[in-house]
């Protein structure tokens, strides 16, 4: 199994300043490699195939060194510009493979970072640990001195990130553990029967009040976090007031923005950086916790983040005024659910459960709030309050977050289950039609995928896919009538 680590690295005030030459010369040659290759592609489009283009592109970098206009090129490594060149080439042979986007520039700002190769770094072995040496004869840095977390193995490269004024050390390495793949793990659940699956399985419900919350236990920040967390935004709302000043000065008087701005900025950077730090602690410890409480595996929701914190639309009227489209209260909404983390939750617990042989599922979060989780029944008025959930047809009461981690858990068992669900990244999708949508007479009546429609009314999602199954003629009846009524 490949493995990735980062950790914090402090260098002295010359290495630091050494590492982000290094670094700008990084940037400049990964931009003129881009803009080289966008001016020539413009004109050799026009006259030959594409595919004879991208196979004139290589690696060198020579032709950017300049005694005059780049003399700073000449203080850095040789192999750091390489380095740079390197990677824009295999970006690009990845983009024409339709792998990943075409190489695009890097912007001079707050993330910066350099990738080096075994020419340029070395570990020796010191006690229990490892020292690490930076540097060619050439251009000596000596020793970087680093705080490692965990033990690891030597590297083959290595890459130093600067972001919001702290440095860090990350690469990865193979540790030679072999670990069954979520296909693999998704076939093998699909064999056990359902008290297996719903002793071994742990739901998870994601929220803004508690940021996750399964049947066993709920994780929020604690009084210390809230507390670090709050100082540093409220420190950083000041310090992007007083910014948002000294920019506008500057640009009233049409002078470049001040080193005193600049300065600014970094100090709100820094902010910035303790609110992610605080975010990323949060989201390991809690991770670690819900993979371990599960014996098979995790079920979440798959929240659509980017989607759900959209700035609403602009309104007006017949006149072309601007009417109020809650932009304000929508802010501070989308401000609340990043502040959450709840994509780093996920993606945390994804790595830890693959490497304990544990498998993470998706379902869609469609009425996950609003069914009871003992009847199945789907009403808007089952949930009296945010944090009470009453079934108005069997009289459950239990915590909504509570009962939406056990409804969670429920739909993933019956995913599992159904003998027509597939496995997409690791979303569960209730049949294997791909996603489609079956119409009759040109009307959608139901979905393929395990989003309901809220023509269904109070049928669950459970009934709908036991209908698409075939095990229940009663509810085909019943769906068909909810459908006629909702058409006429």
């Amino acid at each position: 199994m490949f493995c990735g680590v980062k950790f914090p690295c402090h260098p002295t005030s010359i290495q630091a300043n050494t590492l982000m030459r290094w670094m700008g010369c990084d940037r400049v040659i990964w931009n003129a490699k881009v803009d080289e290759s966008n001016y020539y592609r413009k004109f050799a489009l026009k006259f030959c195939p594409r595919e004879h283009y991208y196979a004139t592109q290589d690696q060198s970098y020579s032709q950017f060194k300049s005694s005059e206009l780049t003399p700073y090129l000449s203080q850095v490594p040789s192999q750091v510009l390489r380095n740079a060149a390197v990677r824009w080439y295999q970006t690009l042979q990845k983009a024409i493979k339709g792998l990943c986007g075409f190489p695009k520039r890097k912007r001079k700002g707050n993330h910066a970072s350099v990738y080096l190769t075994r020419e340029l770094f070395r570990f020796e072995k010191a006690g229990k640990g490892y020292r690490l040496f930076i540097g060619t004869p050439k251009f000596p840095m000596g020793e970087l001195r680093f705080s490692p977390h965990r033990s690891f193995k030597i590297p083959n490269s290595i890459t130093v990130t600067h972001h919001n004024g702290r440095f860090y050390l990350s690469f990865g390495y193979e540790n030679n553990t072999k670990c069954l793949t979520l296909q693999q793990q998704f076939d093998r659940l699909r064999g056990m029967d359902t008290d297996t699956l719903t002793q071994g399985l742990v739901g998870v419900d994601m929220g803004i009040t508690i940021p996750a919350c399964s049947e066993l236990a709920n994780f929020d920040y604690s009084h210390s976090q809230k507390a670090h967390f709050k100082r540093a935004d409220n420190k950083a709302k000041y310090l992007q007031r007083r910014l948002s000043k000294q920019r506008y000065m500057a640009k009233t008087k049409g002078q470049p923005p001040s080193k005193r701005s600049n300065r600014t900025q970094q100090r709100l950077n820094a902010q910035h950086g303790r609110k992610a730090n605080i975010r990323q602690d949060f989201a390991h410890k809690t991770s670690r916790q819900l993979v371990d409480s599960a014996t098979l595996g995790l079920v979440m929701e798959k929240l659509n983040i980017k989607g759900l914190t959209k700035r609403p639309k602009a309104v007006r009227d017949v006149n072309g005024h601007y009417l109020p489209n809650k932009a304000k209260a929508k802010a501070g909404l989308n401000h609340a659910m990043l502040s959450v983390g709840m994509y780093q939750i996920r993606l945390f617990s994804q790595y830890k459960a693959l490497s304990q042989n544990k498998a993470v599922f998706t379902i869609h979060p469609a009425y996950t709030s609003q069914e009871c989780a003992v009847c199945g029944h789907i009403h808007p008025t089952n949930r009296t309050t945010q944090s009470k959930f009453v079934c108005t047809s069997c009289g459950n009461v239990d915590n909504a977050d509570h009962n939406a981690a056990i409804v969670i858990k429920n739909r993933g068992v019956t995913r599992l289950l159904d003998s027509g669900t597939e496995l997409s990244g690791n979303h569960l999708s209730d049949t294997g039609h791909g996603g489609k949508v079956r119409r009759v007479k040109g009307k959608s009546l139901a979905r393929t995928t395990d989003e309901v429609p809220k023509k269904m009314g109070r049928h669950t999602v459970l009934e709908a896919t036991s209908l698409r199954t075939g095990s229940s003629p009663t509810l085909l009846l019943l769906l068909w009538r909810d459908y006629i009524r909702a058409k006429n």
